[in-house]
């Protein structure tokens, strides 16, 4: 029996068992965010004191003046919270929608310019044909001749 599964395709998955390991190991580092998240970053208790930029939590005030004076978390946190009630620019305006024909590139106005002046000259050459060449006219009558 094969652990790899067929897709409509022809290609077969990874198999099921590689599967439910990464979705456990997902699962697992959710859990220890969750529990990073719930301990003193200091001393690793409990935490009771979340800090305000939302990075930190703490046991005491104790552990939360260790962090804030020793390892200066106090100017970082003020930069979090500064930038988290920074006003975001406003989303710029939709472009005007173009209900029409699509706009025409260079390229098409050159071959529309050159189409016409095609059509020009075919229309020249109609109204005003061409008359056939003397060496044309001179073959044609020795040809005439030289039948008779």
């Amino acid at each position: 029996m094969s652990d790899k599964k067929a897709t409509g395709d022809g290609e077969m998955n990874e198999p099921e068992w590689m599967v439910k390991k990464r979705e456990y190991e997902q699962r697992m580092a959710r859990v220890k965010n969750a529990k990073l998240r719930l301990t003193c970053t200091i001393c690793g208790e409990k935490a009771k004191l979340p800090c305000p930029c939302g990075t930190a939590q703490y046991c005491t005030v104790a552990c939360q003046k260790v962090d804030w004076r020793e390892r200066g978390h106090k100017k970082v946190c003020k930069e979090i919270l500064a930038s988290a009630k920074a006003p975001t620019p406003p989303p710029s305006p939709p472009r005007d929608v173009f209900y029409g024909p699509a706009p025409r590139s260079h390229a098409d106005e050159i071959r529309a310019r050159i189409a016409a002046e095609h059509e020009a000259a075919r229309a020249l050459r109609e109204a005003n044909p061409e008359p056939e060449p003397l060496s044309a006219r001179v073959s044609s009558l020795s040809n005439a001749l030289r039948q008779d």
